[in-house]
């Protein structure tokens, strides 16, 4: 076989890239069902959040159960409701939902999906160094996430008090222990929390989900 002696210039064949530049490419989702044809430059943007990629189970990514799943971004919802309906609530009409925290002292982290209306939310609350750290993941277009905002109302056992503290919702997939080592997240502090532990050691906590109204 004999050998290219042709000397390669270092200028660019902007008639060849415009050819390249105007190709259309399929997803690499191809063969689970995504139909969509793609530049090259917006290639790569739509395989990062392509809907029909491999999904795990959000609570396998959040290491709180076992669950061996996978399926499409558009599947996440209906396996949870199926096959994890004990951890997983609607929001009521009135937009809230309200829950005790049993056993946060002995769990790594707790871990709720919250269902409002079409949109689906991953509640973690964790016990960090005597505070009570809070986050809500959206299971949606990551774009959208910070449209989102949660508050979150911790009641005292005799309800003569409560604590209410409020925050911006973050994109799932998201690392929850980076997400309170930054600080981007509600914290409570634990004396309170202590106080408001029922005789079983549980909270009772509710969140409400809402999104801010913009200013004009």
């Amino acid at each position: 076989m004999s050998e290219c002696t042709k000397k390669f210039t270092k200028s660019r064949n902007l008639a060849l890239e415009n050819i390249i530049g105007k190709l259309k490419y399929p997803c690499k989702f191809e063969d689970r069902g995504c139909t969509g044809l793609f530049s090259l430059e917006r290639l790569a943007s739509h395989q990062e959040n392509c809907s029909r990629q491999a999904h795990s189970c959000p609570f396998k990514v959040l290491n709180t159960h076992t669950c061996a799943w996978e399926g499409s971004e558009d599947a996440v919802v209906d396996h949870m409701l199926t096959n994890h309906s004990g951890i997983c609530d609607i929001i009521n009409q009135a937009g809230k939902y309200k829950t005790r925290i049993c056993d946060i002292v002995k769990v790594r982290l707790w871990c709720r999906a919250v269902v409002k209306q079409d949109d689906v939310f991953l509640w973690c609350t964790k016990l960090i160094e005597s505070q009570l750290y809070s986050c809500l993941l959206y299971l949606g277009v990551k774009e959208e996430a910070a449209s989102f905002m949660f508050r979150m109302t911790i009641n005292e056992v005799d309800k003569t008090g409560c604590y209410i503290a409020s925050h911006r919702t973050c994109p799932y997939p998201n690392n929850v222990d980076k997400i309170f080592q930054n600080i981007d997240c509600i914290i409570s502090g634990h004396d309170f929390v202590k106080e408001c532990m029922d005789a079983e050691k549980c909270l009772r906590v509710a969140i409400e989900i809402f999104r801010p109204v913009q200013q004009s």
